[in-house]
């Protein structure tokens, strides 16, 4: 009696590890790099960026990019550069490419540029990070 309860378990919790593996299944992709990589003030850096649907359905989803200024710096660059809302048919792939001007204020570092893809209801579908450098030209 023991054995049968001990392999209904066994079983009950390799199908459950199946079931959890695939619930959580992946249902959009998104890549993004910023060129060049290492810029000065006043630059503009380009943000090529791909959202991809990996459901053979249609999804309607939200794109946002956002750029984090590094430790405590005050810089005059944006931080919320904006939404896209897209209609993904199945398997569709949407290329873009962003320019963001990098203001003369900008301070020197690492700058984080966070692009989030989000259904209807808010839910994170996706979120990819890029980076690029501001280096303050020594005279």
């Amino acid at each position: 009696m023991n054995t049968r309860i001990a392999k209904s378990l066994g079983l009950f919790i390799l199908m459950a590890g199946t079931l959890a593996a695939t619930g959580f299944a992946q249902t959009v992709r998104v890549t993004a790099a910023a060129t060049p990589a290492i810029v000065s003030p006043g630059s503009t850096v380009f943000i090529n960026s791909s959202v991809e649907n990996l459901t053979t359905t249609n999804q309607a989803v939200t794109v946002t990019l956002t750029v984090n200024n590094p430790g405590e710096c005050m810089s005059a660059a944006a931080t919320n550069i904006g939404s896209l809302l897209l209609s993904l048919g199945p398997k569709e792939t949407r290329l873009s490419t962003l320019s963001v001007n990098v203001p003369t204020s900008s301070c020197s570092g690492t700058y984080d540029v966070t692009i989030m893809v989000t259904n209807s209801v808010g839910a994170v579908l996706a979120k990819h990070t890029a980076t690029f450098t501001v280096t303050i030209p020594q005279p």
